[in-house]
């Protein structure tokens, strides 16, 4: 707060002067503005969620801050954006036309995500080192009755804290133009974050706790090229760096259902946080101008991913546990290269006809040794012995995608075209092996006709898996009718058309339609299909050159249907895994179509804004209006037996239904308004004094994060946060000074 105030201080002794210098600026001269004053904001409800991503505390502001001189041939600038809050940002830039260019950077990006939160968990749980405990007597009223611990829930066992993170960016960059032809630039940024978010933890289905993961990452990336360009060629090569560093890669928490160790349960859990880590690369790329107004382009990268060699956290913070076997490595050893390039050719042979294709690669390979063990510890508990070694699974990919498009272009502005785009993807340990995308486009735009302009798109795709393996997916408890919808097969359609019509030249309406549909043809369980809709328009008026009026529309909504089945896994004893059943003999519910259920989600959003833009009015006054009102509903709807309206593969037809009748949820409601208001009056050129005032209403209803949820949970084995969505009414009002010179 002190340096809050020197900064307003000084800049209150610069008004008189300020005031009554009314020459004009002149070449040369030192140029500035300073947007300073005091600042109040009321909140009711849910404070966090206003102040979400920015810093609108009480007192004094800074709002923004300009300075540019220059000398000679060199130019020198200062920028500063809310100066002295969390969320503050200053750059400075140096510049010699056409030698030189350098600048600094150092940027802060709050997120509070709640300031009502509590815990169990003692001390300060946002810097506890990876390390949360608890009182004795919490643990041991869990173990004596695990129904004491929603008693325990209360402001007397618990601690209030406010539950965020603060990023801080520190980034320089330069470009050094020795000739004409050759250009180096580099750059270097350091972001640090420090914090906590929420995080999960269990010891078993039935017993949850919502833990506190420490935020302590420093990143550090480097970039540095050279550019040569000369005639019709262009070389360019490249190095980057990334290097992450986590003060915290452990994070190890008390039971609340247990105060000591035992053969089966532990009274602490420990989850692996992300590893520190480095990625390097290297590329280059090169150009060339071709006859027929053509390009040629071709740029190649690869790089190295490799963790920082940390020790493998032990199976179990259980210290009961015994029977352990040694792990084959004390070290993950995490390495990974990657492989990229991408080739591009443009062409426009006539005034009417363009042409470009493109082809790109991307290959991570995954050299990370196999892990095998024939041991594995859940929850911190007994140890679980195999007989068949359990092995990991690096993940790896493969992309290849080209892509074509020709336009005929009869006319200036307008354009018609079609495209053609193809891409494989093959990834290892995945149900699908391979799978291919196939997408046909056509698009038909006309710009810059004085009555109206018009951009159209339309495009098919078909995407089919290959290498299909059901029994990855049996072997996990999974359906073999299950399909991931990053890989499922599916069919896909989508039209998008953009229209802006200008009757008069102050007059405008624009129209936008949106529409799609994507059919996972083959998935008898996940995701079926989901179709999405918007619509938009709006008009913006301007009847005098200080006046400018505009209201929008939008109305968006999104469907889908995923299916499951309501069974257990395991094969009961006696069962026979097919359906109808033998008579006599019992139908296992893991192959029990009777038992298919599906959700059928519906989400739609309207959006309204209006603005107002009032400039120079009286000679002295300038106006902005501004308000915007969201309303969101989401329903879900669950389904038994036949579902109404769907397709489904011939080979398994919906039969009736031997679940009982499914309760509906509630309608999910977000309502979100929003009102912004700024007057400026103007003395003179130099100083003006401005006002502002911010509204925003938050009304939610969430059955999964409101009041009542979160204390069913707590009534149950589930001992949160207490992190949830709750309304909240917000005014920000500003008092500001403005000085320019």
């Amino acid at each position: 707060m002190r340096i809050r105030l020197i900064i307003a201080s000084a800049a209150l002794l610069l008004i008189p002067a300020l005031a009554n210098a009314q020459d004009p600026v002149k070449p040369g001269m030192t140029i500035g503005k300073i947007d300073f004053g005091v600042r109040g904001t009321s909140t009711t409800g849910d404070a966090a969620r206003y102040e979400r991503y920015r810093d609108l505390g009480d007192g004094l502001f800074l709002e923004t801050a300009r300075l540019g001189t220059q000398k000679n041939a060199w130019s020198f600038d200062f920028l500063g954006d809310h100066v002295g809050r969390k969320d503050q940002r200053l750059v400075g830039a140096v510049e010699r036309q056409g030698k030189f260019s350098g600048y600094f950077m150092w940027d802060e990006i709050p997120m509070l995500m709640s300031r009502t939160t509590r815990t169990f968990y003692q001390g300060d749980v946002l810097n506890n080192g990876g390390v949360l405990q608890m009182s004795d007597a919490i643990q041991q009223a869990g173990q004596t009755n695990a129904n004491n611990i929603p008693l325990l829930f209360t402001p007397e066992n618990t601690t209030q804290f406010e539950l965020r993170t603060d990023r801080h960016i520190a980034e320089t960059g330069a470009r050094f133009m020795p000739t004409t032809e050759l250009t180096f630039n580099g750059l270097f940024r350091n972001t640090h974050r420090v914090g906590g978010i929420p995080y999960g933890g269990s010891y078993g289905h039935s017993q949850l706790v919502e833990t506190v993961a420490p935020i302590d990452h420093t990143t550090r990336d480097a970039d540095a090229g050279v550019e040569w360009a000369k005639s019709r060629y262009l070389l360019r090569a490249g190095y980057t760096g990334s290097w992450f560093t986590n003060e915290n890669t452990t994070l190890t928490f008390d039971n609340p259902w247990r105060a000591v160790d035992s053969s089966s349960v532990s009274s602490r859990g420990r989850h692996s946080l992300p590893p520190s880590n480095s990625f390097v690369s290297v590329n280059g790329m090169g150009s060339v101008k071709l006859p027929g107004r053509s390009r040629a382009t071709a740029f190649f990268s690869t790089g190295l991913l490799k963790d920082a060699g940390e020790a493998i956290m032990p199976q179990t913070a259980n210290s009961i546990t015994t029977g352990i076997n040694p792990l084959e490595r004390t070290t993950v050893e995490g390495e990974g290269k990657t492989m990229s390039m991408n080739l591009m050719f443009t062409s426009r042979p006539t005034n009417h006809l363009d042409f470009s294709a493109r082809y790109r690669s991307y290959d991570y390979e995954n050299r990370t040794p196999v892990f095998e063990t024939f041991q594995r510890v859940s929850y911190d508990n007994a140890v679980s012995n195999s007989a068949t070694p359990i092995e990991t699974e690096p993940f790896g990919m493969n992309r290849k995608m080209f892509d074509a498009e020709a336009r005929y272009l009869p006319m200036t502005g307008t354009a018609f075209g079609v495209g053609y785009n193809y891409l494989d993807e093959a990834r290892s340990h995945r149900v699908y092996e391979n799978s291919t995308d196939h997408t046909v486009r056509a698009t038909f735009d006309t710009v810059g006709n004085q009555w109206f302009s018009l951009r159209s798109r339309y495009e098919y795709s078909q995407r089919r898996g290959a290498g299909l393996d059901e029994a990855s997916l049996t072997s996990i408890g999974e359906q073999g009718g299950m399909r991931h919808m990053d890989v499922a097969s599916r069919d896909r359609n989508r039209v998008t058309v953009i229209g802006i019509l200008t009757p008069v030249n102050n007059l405008a309406f624009n129209v936008s339609v949106a529409a799609g549909n994507d059919d996972y043809l083959e998935s008898l369980f996940g995701i079926r299909d989901n179709n999405h809709r918007i619509y938009a328009g709006g008009v913006d008026w301007t009847p005098k050159d200080n006046m400018a009026f505009g209201a929008s529309y939008s109305r968006e909504n999104y469907m889908a249907l995923s299916r499951s089945r309501q069974a257990n896994p395991a094969t009961p004893t006696g069962c026979v895994p097919l359906y109808p059943a033998p008579a006599g003999q019992t139908t296992c519910q893991f192959d029990d179509p009777t038992r298919n259920w599906a959700v059928d989600t519906d989400d739609l959003v309207h959006s309204f804004i209006l603005n107002a833009d009032f400039t120079n009015l009286w000679s002295r006054v300038d106006i902005r209006l501004s308000f915007d009102t969201n309303r969101s509903l989401s329903t879900y709807h669950y389904i038994t037996g036949s579902v109404p309206d769907r397709t489904l593969p011939e080979e398994t037809p919906d039969l009736p239904s031997t679940l009982p009748t499914p309760t509906q949820l509630p309608d999910v409601i977000h309502n979100l308004d929003r009102g912004t208001f700024d007057f400026v009056y103007n003395f003179n050129r130099r100083v003006a004094l401005g006002a502002s005032y911010w509204y925003e209403n938050y009304d939610v209803q969430d059955f999964a994060l409101d009041a009542e949820s979160i204390g069913n949970q707590a009534r149950s084995n589930a001992v949160l946060l207490g992190y949830m969505y709750t309304p909240y009414t917000a005014q920000t009002g500003w008092v500001r000074l403005i000085v320019r010179w």
